[in-house]
């Protein structure tokens, strides 16, 4: 049961996101839709409002003394997400935006994703089914292992780059080379078992797909042919997942329709450990201050030449000071993490910076509209806002946004640099 300060912030968050949503919706510039506002607000509305007003059966949120003090934190964040994002920002990626021309779109899109299979194949194998039972090679994620694993992450830039090949209509055979290559795109992630690159590649995909050449109208039967079967997707991962394996043919047989109908509860489990955590930092005052910075700070570092470099442990603290268990695995909303590390000062930074940092690669786009790695750069941080906004961990995300959005322009800018020193 939700407390009545709780939905008076629930209703002020909803009002909020509504105005900017609708203000971009109907505005005659077609692009403004795809700024990253939009992934942010829906993203608030998936793990914060839907859960509340839905699917928190069977959690004890209304035993949750400050339960509306992480509403009121939800509030502040996005409310500084928006003024973040109005600042004026004078960086660009004037580099990068030049790097990618249209005829070379479909030859950079195969090269990432020749890269990604080559780091990924020797420790996975080559799969083109789901199936668990047809694993033949899963390499434990150790040592260096995890970095060629992670480069996987660049098949959502190659979808993108041959998606835009695709849309040039030349060629029949960049249409068959996009299926192809999003096909076994779709595979490695569903067999990896985390769900948040699908994510990443849907709304990259989308989001290229309405602004390459040109902004156009969004297309709600394509974003619900597609939505839907991976609201159901998620669901059947949820029983069936081995994660680095795919999934388990019988455990899908047994899912029930009414099961498949109520979908993934991530969002409400989400919602649930976050406001737990907010609730027992604001009593206690245990705040963990810089550790989140440092561990992302050492993030990227491999552990076998830098064991000493922290392991992210103030997750697990929540955890077992919230929950009684770290077993389960639980995760919470990245202004949460703001909020047990600097408490409401914590809220305000982390939406400035996404805010301001959204407005970066949105402006970079809006200035440079006929070019591709603009609309590439922006797609990509589309996709990052989800994984930003949802997992207050920000050291993976550190990580997430070094291997989505800027590995892809450094392998691609190193790859012309050769290519010029031996013409």
């Amino acid at each position: 049961m939700l407390q009545p300060l709780s939905i008076l912030f629930i209703v002020i968050l909803a009002i909020l996101i509504g105005i900017q949503l609708t203000r971009a919706f109907v505005s005659p510039d077609k692009a403004k839709i795809w700024s990253p506002l939009t992934f942010i607000g829906a993203t608030l509305v998936y793990y914060i409002i839907i859960p509340s007003l839905f699917s928190m059966k069977g959690y004890q949120i209304s035993n949750i003394k400050g339960q509306w003090l992480f509403y009121l934190s939800a509030v502040l964040f996005y409310c500084f997400v928006l003024v973040g994002f109005h600042v004026q920002v004078k960086g660009r990626f004037p580099r990068w935006n030049k790097l990618i021309t249209s005829n070379k779109v479909v030859s950079y899109g195969l090269f990432l994703f020749v890269i990604a299979l080559l780091c990924y194949i020797p420790f996975r194998g080559f799969r083109t089914t789901l199936w668990d039972s047809d694993a033949t090679l899963v390499t434990e994620r150790t040592g260096f292992v995890s970095y060629f694993i992670d480069l996987i992450s660049l098949l959502c830039a190659s979808c993108g780059l041959l998606l835009m090949g695709a849309k040039k209509g030349v060629k029949i055979l960049n249409l068959f080379l996009f299926l192809g290559v999003l096909y076994l795109t779709f595979v490695v992630y569903v067999v990896a078992g985390f769900r948040f690159r699908l994510v990443y590649l849907v709304l990259i995909l989308f989001t290229i797909y309405h602004l390459y050449s040109r902004p156009k109208r969004v297309n709600f039967l394509l974003i619900l042919g597609v939505g839907i079967p991976i609201f159901f997707l998620f669901a059947a991962m949820d029983t069936s997942r081995n994660y680095g394996r795919g999934l388990n043919r019988e455990s899908l047989q047994e899912i029930t329709i009414d099961e498949m109908e109520k979908g993934s509860r991530e969002n409400a489990a989400v919602l649930y450990f976050s406001t737990l955590c907010t609730d027992y930092y604001n009593d206690t005052k245990e705040y963990v201050g810089f550790e989140p910075i440092i561990n992302a700070v050492f993030m990227p570092f491999p552990r076998a030449l830098f064991p000493w470099k922290p392991e992210g442990l103030y997750i697990r603290e929540a955890q077992l000071k919230t929950l009684g268990s770290y077993d389960a695995g639980a995760a919470f909303l990245s202004f949460t993490e703001g909020f047990i590390s600097f408490g409401w000062f914590g809220v305000v930074l982390y939406g400035f910076l996404i805010g301001l940092l959204s407005s970066l690669f949105w402006r970079n786009y809006d200035e440079n509209r006929g070019s591709i790695g603009a609309i590439l750069l922006l797609a990509l941080f589309n996709g990052f806002c989800y994984q930003w906004v949802s997992r207050g961990y920000l050291g993976g995300n550190l990580n997430s946004f070094l291997y989505f959005v800027i590995v892809p322009f450094w392998l691609l800018s190193i790859a012309k640099f050769f290519k010029r020193k031996v013409q």
